[in-house]
């Protein structure tokens, strides 16, 4: 039987991806974990074509799958299994093979593996929240750090922005949490006592704000990048939390901040083109 998958071009898989929900697919890398420490596209989660068997329950039923490795092959041997085990069956979700693999995508990659240990299904729902909001915390943090380093002028509006972003979305998770637990306080309590020591990816913003002085040589393309790295890494870390927390609550609200991080990113992106 001829396998029910598509083959996607990277351009396809790049304008799916940017223009639809996050709700709306899911991206699987089947190469090898070192493969993915190495590099992978931010958002992407792992699952190596060797395991897919006997993890394709994590595989929802009702959304696009785009699987993706190297080069094409791996890939397009997971859309075929998963295709023929589906087959019959009433999980009628689109399957695509993005042909050319990682080789072909040009573009933000991301290495590690995204720092998932403290949100552990284990843990409560508040204290869940309470370590994202210290995240974000943190990222308005350093945008107002470097915000009070640069001297160039085209550079404050952006960071600016970023920085309000973050507690904007700070604010977004506190509203999810109040939806989901009674007696949660108030924003302005919570968010003030935060330390914020920290961003997405477990970075240190001492040490971030450290590097950003030692490679002055061009401070406009450092700070951006910088700022580029961190929302990219913020969004692979929500999008594999909607993973890890699959059919909980808790999936559908990080893949809602997963998609207002998307918004991020493009603030970052759009400012890099202000560099000279």
């Amino acid at each position: 039987m001829e396998a029910e998958y598509q083959n996607i071009s990277v351009e396809q898989v790049k304008k799916m991806t940017g223009s639809q929900h996050e709700k709306k697919y899911v991206l699987v890398d089947v190469r090898q974990e070192n493969e993915y420490q190495n590099e992978h596209i931010p958002g992407a989660t792992l699952i190596p074509l060797a395991e897919l068997a006997q993890r394709e329950a994590e595989l929802p039923a009702d959304r696009p799958l785009i699987f993706y490795c190297r080069s094409g092959k791996r890939s397009q041997a997971a859309a075929t299994l998963i295709a023929s085990s589906r087959s019959g069956s009433d999980q009628k979700n689109e399957l695509y093979n993005m042909v050319g693999g990682i080789m072909a995508w040009n573009g933000m990659l991301l290495s590690g593996i995204p720092d998932l240990k403290t949100f552990t299904q284990a843990e409560s729902v508040g204290r869940v929240f309470h370590q994202a909001l210290e995240l974000e915390r943190g990222a308005e943090r350093f945008y107002t750090a470097l915000l009070g380093q640069v001297k160039e002028e085209k550079l404050k509006k952006p960071l600016a922005t970023l920085a309000r972003a973050e507690e904007g979305h700070a604010r977004i998770l506190h509203r999810h949490w109040a939806a989901l637990e009674k007696d949660v306080a108030p924003f302005d309590e919570i968010y003030g006592q935060l330390t914020g020591d920290i961003v997405e990816g477990n970075k240190d913003i001492e040490a971030l704000l450290d590097f950003f002085e030692a490679n002055m040589e061009r401070p406009c393309l450092t700070a951006m990048e910088m700022a580029l790295q961190i929302e990219c890494m913020a969004y692979d870390m929500y999008r594999n939390l909607a993973h890890n927390f699959r059919d909980k609550p808790l999936a559908e609200v990080f893949l809602d901040i997963a998609q207002s991080e998307k918004s991020h990113i493009q603030i970052a992106a759009e400012s890099i083109a202000l560099c000279p």
